[in-house]
């Protein structure tokens, strides 16, 4: 991928004087001939694709969530352009980068720097032979799972069969199956008490759940912003990117309880962090559920009765289930480099989770420690 020339440097000291200056030549032992990437390379093209790739999802990255990855369209439209000869058009260019096809065969491609993968599985679905390593032994076993997916056709069983157990096991906790809309996403917000007043309040950066980006990928909405007020927790929808609305007297978009990493009560001003609110024991309040309909753009409406009961009957399924669910049993331990999440209050493992997700992985875990994850790889 990349041209090296070699720089080589010949000295010859003599012994009891000061060595002379190393007279440094460059030896063009093997300079390719240059290709696109170096004389036409259309960044900005690619760099509208990337963006615009920002909200997909690939199967193969979704493996483990890199910190750092490079963006896949970036480093296929980089290992194309490396062996593509300037006099190509750029319309051949698009037309390679668009088809699954092994444009890169017969070419060896090693990553030193391994990271998130996506220079093997790339170079791979172009063809490539490729190759990698990496000082993080996590990085080199993320990417060999990409490059080595399970058989398609037993990944597909299994993934129905688990469903299948989950809709038996826990579907009642989300609500009866639906022809219209579906709950997709639900929102919390955590209701904290103020260690100088003891006052209660809702702990947000602003009164915004969701906008309509208005952008390539993005979700699109029938109206412009969705806020909540923070006094009665209605839902509101705003037709315009207005900066206020009114309900329970007049509110800011921008308005928060939790700025600059602080929390700030509003009834007596008081500055506290996370440690000091141990907000992951705080209550947490369910505010918005998101609904997706086949025939319709996506909703967020706010919660009712029976989404609250659904939570009640979570409680006590977990309560009366908890010992044949595959559930974290671990506690926190120091000493520890970052104090997180211990000092906001959690103990337990169990700690970051509220019941209908213990619910729902601990009835998963279960099924697969029964089932026995190998049945993925036959075929």
């Amino acid at each position: 991928m990349f041209r090296l020339m070699d720089l080589r440097a010949t000295v010859s000291p003599v012994l009891g004087q000061a060595p002379e200056p190393p007279a440094r030549t460059l030896t063009a032992a093997a300079v390719a001939p240059p290709t696109l990437l170096e004389t036409g390379l259309p960044f900005r093209e690619l760099s509208i694709l990337i963006r615009a790739d920002r909200r997909t999802r690939d199967p193969s990255y979704g493996i483990h969530r890199w910190w750092a990855r490079r963006p896949p369209a970036l480093v296929r439209g980089v290992l194309l352009a490396a062996f593509t000869p300037p006099a190509r058009t750029l319309n051949d260019f698009w037309r390679k980068f668009g088809e699954p096809v092994s444009h890169l065969g017969g070419v060896r491609i090693h990553d030193p720097f391994l990271g998130g993968g996506s220079t093997v599985v790339e170079g791979s679905r172009l063809g490539a032979s490729t190759s990698g390593s990496d000082v993080d032994p996590l990085a080199c076993l993320i990417a060999r799972h990409e490059l080595t997916p399970p058989n398609g056709v037993a990944l597909g069983m299994y993934g129905e069969g688990l469903a299948d157990h989950l809709i038996r096991e826990v579907g009642d906790l989300y609500g009866a199956k639906s022809r219209s809309w579906t709950p997709l996403h639900w929102f919390w917000i955590q209701i904290v008490e103020c260690p100088g007043c003891h006052a209660t309040s809702a702990l947000y950066r602003n009164l915004v759940i969701a906008r309509d980006r208005k952008k390539p990928g993005a979700v699109v909405r029938d109206v412009a912003q969705t806020v909540f007020c923070p006094d009665c927790f209605k839902i509101h929808g705003l037709a315009s990117r207005a900066r206020h609305f009114e309900c329970c007297g007049r509110h800011e978009i921008g308005e928060s309880t939790f700025s600059a990493l602080k929390f700030r009560c509003r009834a007596c001003g008081k500055s506290s962090d996370h440690s000091a609110l141990k907000t992951l024991k705080a209550e947490r309040r369910l505010l918005a559920v998101e609904e997706t309909h086949p025939r319709h753009r996506r909703r967020i409406r706010g919660p009712r009765s029976g989404d609250r009961h659904r939570l009640l009957v979570a409680d006590r399924f977990l309560a009366r289930h908890r010992g044949r669910l595959a559930l974290p049993d671990g506690s926190f331990v120091g000493p520890r480099r970052d104090s997180r999440p211990v000092s906001y209050g959690a103990d337990k493992y169990t700690d970051l989770f509220h019941p209908r997700q213990l619910a729902t992985f601990g009835s998963a875990f279960a099924w697969i420690r029964e089932c026995g994850a190998s049945a993925v790889t036959k075929g």
